[in-house]
């Protein structure tokens, strides 16, 4: 019988004699008790006055890939993840981690793994065995850091290589208009890097200019940005264009998600697949005839999709190159 949740009720107060070092083993995630997963949160959640070393997501993004930042350790690292917890409790200032190479990604990501148990197995601290013969004990949310820093990182050198491929593009120029304009615009983008948060959130698109960053690259397009393209699509042919009628939608990524599930499930049901039962009842009722969504293919490129439901037809689009 499934368990009925109350979400009125008051989350239990978490109780650390009870969990905290009586050989309880970690729950997974599924089954981790609330009480558990918003001490955790709280555990690991990085103080508002350590988060102002961090860059300011408003700062521009040309004052943000000139900021010195710690660089991330690609050394080869095979201590234990044990080494890193201590049951003493915390005592090291953290000033220092801004100066220090974050570790290595494969070691954040396994001490994140591991926490859980070693919190419950009695880990207050953090050591860094790398310095200092890892006798300098630092708060537990030092992974939380440690992993906001290396995110911050990654995201300076994507917009490092953005701003090389604008500045190229200005200068390749051309001889015929179409190329000239072409330049003329990577000047205008290059500009706007001056005035842009290097994280600020697109208004309405639920995502930062972080996610922008790799349009001015040859990075792959996400889906996030496809989203971004097709609701801005969207929005254009309403606006822009009278010709376009109103029963012509256009979908995002999400629906060529269900569509591939209910495929491998094979079940369109109104309640396996409700995403796609709403645009059946838009065709049904006549407030769609042609649908266009894009659709990510071999896991290596996007086609544009149609759909005439009045001719009862599909079709799709695939750029050249990829033929080629």
């Amino acid at each position: 019988m499934a368990r009925i949740i109350d979400i009125d009720a008051p989350v239990p107060i978490f109780d650390a004699n009870y969990w905290i070092g009586n050989g309880k083993k970690f729950p997974k995630i599924s089954e981790i008790p609330a009480e558990v997963s918003t001490t955790c949160n709280n555990i690991l959640s990085v103080p508002q006055h350590v988060k102002e070393y961090l860059p300011n997501p408003q700062l521009s993004v040309v004052q943000f890939i000139h900021q010195t930042l710690p660089p991330q350790s690609s050394a080869i690292d095979t201590t234990k993840h044990s080494r890193w917890f201590s049951k003493v409790p915390p005592s090291h200032d953290v000033a220092s981690l801004m100066t220090r190479p974050i570790p290595p990604q494969n070691v954040l990501n396994g001490l994140n793994e591991a926490f859980g148990q070693q919190w419950f197995d009695g880990a207050q601290s953090i050591c860094d065995p790398r310095f200092n013969n890892g006798t300098e004990h630092l708060p537990l949310w030092t992974l939380t850091l440690w992993m906001d820093l290396a995110r911050i990182v990654r995201t300076q050198a994507m917009w490092r290589k953005s701003e090389a491929w604008l500045n190229l593009k200005a200068k390749q120029g051309g001889e015929v208009q179409e190329e000239l304009e072409e330049a003329e615009s990577m000047k205008k983008a290059t500009t706007l890097l001056s005035a842009i948060g290097w994280d600020a959130p697109v208004c309405g698109l639920g995502t930062s200019t972080t996610e922008l960053s790799k349009l001015l690259s040859a990075e792959w397009i996400s889906d996030e940005l496809m989203d971004m393209m097709m609701g801005d699509l969207s929005f254009r042919a309403r606006t822009s264009n009278p010709n376009v009628s109103p029963d012509v939608k256009i979908g995002t990524t999400l629906l060529s998600q269900a569509i591939v599930g209910a495929a491998r499930s094979k079940d369109y049901s109104k309640q396996s697949a409700p995403f796609l039962y709403r645009y059946e009842r838009a065709v049904k009722m006549s407030e769609c005839s042609q649908l266009y969504f894009p659709a990510h293919v071999h896991g290596n490129h996007w086609v544009a999709i149609n759909v005439d439901f009045k001719k009862r037809e599909f079709s799709y689009g695939i750029v050249q190159s990829v033929i080629e």
